[in-house]
This record gives structure tokens, C-alpha cells and sequence, in this order.
């Protein structure tokens, strides 16, 4: 299992691809803090004139109505603001970003990529004759790319430390105040994406086919699956939205409650199991071609 995780990292280190992928999510993450950057100004703004407006409202006693919050199709971050009399959290502003999906769609098309190169190149048919456990050719695929993800978020998180730095200076904070509470969300985030790659394993694969598996990937990292779960939940009463991995990266960000952990936290798990035992047991019995 060991050295079939070697293997497979080795040959991840080979692969212009998975690069390719790392440095257009650092890329995306660069350009959203520099838009972040520009839009806090104007948002300060906004929110000023709102409460203004409020105000000469309830002095004028006129009832105030706010329209309700919609989820689109999409990504979606909500990060914190500096109002310029504190500071912003950078670790806030980390788990932010890694709660919106974004990487959800770029890990997604690294998994696929990665998973179906050893059966387009045949590396699986050259090993699968000297492993007795077919199994762990499956398990360490998903080893190796847990080492992908691991240093994807870690790359992303120096970056945006990086330019949050140039941009906001002194008024940016690391928050060490709120590490137990970061380290909880990253951790929790970690799994839940781990789960999430299992899933796009599995797909790859059974179907051999990368284009779906990405556009699955995408699909649901931008709340695809959210409509096909309330269309249910419309016809059959079933609701399960609150099931799928992908909402739950969104629901347990910096500030989720201590039940909407615990949820993400069972449905992490319960998925990483099922997704890797379905794909291990259909793996095993199929034939290598």
C-alpha cells in the first residue's frame, strides 16, 4: 500500500496537468482577493448609505422591508470586511474561501485527470498482476491525492495571506484568537472535499470517462445538485439537500453553528466511507483491460 502511494505520487509529480490546475487556483484565488480588494471600498459605501436611508425611514415611520436572501447557481463567498476601525481575520477570510466550492472545481478536474491517466497510459494492467490486494491500487490513488490537496490549500492559504498583506497592510490580521476555531473549519473542510474527490474517484472509475466526471465535479460545486434535491423534495417530500457534500462545504464555514458541524461532520464521513467502498468493490471485480 506504501509503495503503491509512492508510485502514485511519483507519478503525480510528472504530470504537467495536475500544475496546470494548482496554478490556475492560485490564480483564481490572487484575482479574487484583488477584486475583494476593490469592492470592499464601494461595499463600505453601500452599507453606509443603506443605514442612512434606514435611519431618515424610521424617522419618516416607514416600515422597512428587506428582501429575503436567495442561494443562486454558482459560487458564492461571503467574506469579512474591514470597516477600517478593526482589523480583518485573515483566517477568517481563508475559511471563507475555502467554504464557497471553489476548489471543489478545480479539485475536480485534478481528480478526474489524475484518476483516468494510469488507465489511459496502463498502468494499472503492469501493476494489478504484481499487487495481491487490488484494493490498494484503488486506496492509493486517493492517498496520493490527499497529498495534492493538502498542498494545493496550503499554497492557497500562503498566496492569499500574501496579497491580503500588500493590499490591507496593518490592517490585517493573522487571528490566533480564533485558531481552535479555523483549525476545526479547515480540518472539517478537508474532509468534506476528501469526500467529495472519493466521489469523482468512483466516477472515473466506473464510467472511464473524464469529461463526465468534470462536469459532474463542476456541476456540483456550484449547487447544481441543489436544484435536483428541491425538485424532489417538491415531488416525493424528501428532503436531502442537507446530505450532499457539496452543501455542506458551504454550510460549515467560520462561523457555522456547532449543529451544522456535527452535520457536515457525519455526512463527511458517511459519504468518504461509502463513496471509497463502492469504488474499491466495483474496482476488485471488474476485469483490468
Amino acid at each position: 500500500m506504501i509503495n503503491l502511494t509512492k508510485m502514485n505520487i511519483y507519478r503525480m509529480l510528472h504530470m504537467k496537468s495536475m500544475y496546470i490546475v494548482l496554478f490556475c487556483l492560485l490564480a483564481f484565488g490572487a484575482f479574487g482577493a484583488y477584486v475583494s480588494n476593490l469592492e470592499i471600498s464601494g461595499k463600505l459605501d453601500q452599507i453606509a448609505q443603506q443605514a442612512e436611508e434606514e435611519e431618515t425611514q424610521i424617522l419618516a415611520g416607514v416600515e422597512i422591508s428587506k428582501e429575503p436572501e436567495t442561494s443562486g447557481f454558482g459560487i458564492n463567498v461571503e467574506r469579512p470586511v474591514s470597516d477600517g476601525n478593526s482589523q480583518l481575520d485573515f483566517q477568517e477570510y481563508f475559511c471563507a474561501d475555502i467554504s464557497s466550492g471553489l476548489m471543489l472545481i478545480f479539485f475536480s478536474i485534478a481528480t478526474a485527470l489524475f484518476v483516468y491517466a494510469e488507465e489511459k497510459t496502463g498502468f494499472v494492467k503492469n501493476i494489478s498482476g504484481q499487487t495481491r490486494h487490488k484494493a490498494y491500487i484503488y486506496l492509493s490513488k486517493l492517498g496520493a491525492l490527499l497529498l495534492y490537496y493538502l498542498i494545493s490549500m496550503v499554497f492557497y492559504g500562503i498566496l492569499l495571506f500574501i496579497m491580503l498583506k500588500y493590499f490591507h497592510g496593518s490592517e490585517l490580521a493573522f487571528g490566533m484568537e480564533h485558531a481552535g476555531r479555523a483549525f476545526r473549519t479547515v480540518s472539517l473542510q478537508f474532509l468534506l472535499h476528501t469526500a467529495f474527490a472519493s466521489g469523482l474517484v468512483m466516477l472515473v472509475t466506473i464510467c472511464k470517462s473524464t469529461t463526465i466526471a468534470i462536469t459532474i465535479g463542476i456541476l456540483s460545486a456550484c449547487g447544481f445538485g441543489t436544484i435536483i434535491t428541491n425538485g424532489l423534495n417538491q415531488l416525493l417530500n424528501l428532503d436531502l439537500s442537507g446530505w450532499m457534500v457539496s452543501r455542506n462545504v458551504q454550510l460549515a464555514g467560520f462561523n457555522a453553528s456547532r449543529g451544522d458541524m456535527s452535520h457536515a461532520l457525519t455526512a463527511g464521513i458517511l459519504f468518504l466511507i461509502l463513496y471509497n467502498v463502492a469504488g474499491t468493490y466495483w474496482f476488485v471485480k471488474k476485469d483490468v483491460v
